[in-house]
């Protein structure tokens, strides 16, 4: 249970009588020890990014994509969305001053100790206003944590990473004149 994030591609791959047999694509399909059969679907679709309670980028897509409406649905995204997002990521990521401390990592209670508040070493953000301007997290049920500090970073660098390549990949696939539509949506 939580804040689980997704982005897909949707490739169009529809094979129609008059495709060039070069262009034509061939997909199939089996299930478990079945011979493959050929099939022609419109289009496939793939995950190409995943995060886990990463809410600031949730928050993002909410606001920039989904007009301030968070209600699971696909969002579709435009190339420029998704360089945005990057821009956005990587400002946060060069203006950030990231030191060793201690990072928040839940709390439990115990009948011998009482409430207990829990620390792991890491990272933390020792100028959390740049993160509160330009991505800032979002609280919510099982939405994960709201502070500053490594869970934040590494959903940002994996973001960096993640965004890198679609955008690398869809440049080159628009001048392949090949076509690709991109989504994003939640699941709490």
């Amino acid at each position: 249970m939580g804040l689980d994030m997704y982005l897909t591609k949707k490739v169009y791959v529809k094979n129609w009588e008059h495709t060039k047999p070069e262009e034509k694509h061939r997909v199939t399909y089996a299930k478990g020890d079945e011979v493959p059969k050929e099939i022609n679907p419109s289009y496939l679709e793939f995950e190409i990014g995943y995060w886990r309670k990463a809410n600031a980028i949730h928050q993002w897509f909410v606001k920039n994509v989904q007009d301030d409406v968070d209600d699971c649905r696909n969002a579709y995204l435009e190339l420029e969305d998704l360089e945005a997002l990057l821009n956005v990521v990587t400002q946060v990521l060069e203006k950030v001053i990231i030191e060793n401390g201690d990072v928040y990592n839940g709390e439990s209670w115990s009948k011998d100790t009482g409430h207990v508040v829990h620390y792991t070493p890491g990272r933390v953000i020792t100028n959390p206003e740049v993160c509160e301007e330009l991505l800032p997290t979002q609280g919510g049920f099982f939405f994960g944590g709201t502070g500053y500090d490594e869970w934040y970073l590494q959903s940002l660098e994996y973001t960096k990473d993640i965004l890198t390549k679609v955008i690398a990949d869809a440049k080159t696939e628009f001048d392949n004149h090949e076509w690709a539509d991109y989504y994003y949506h939640s699941s709490w």
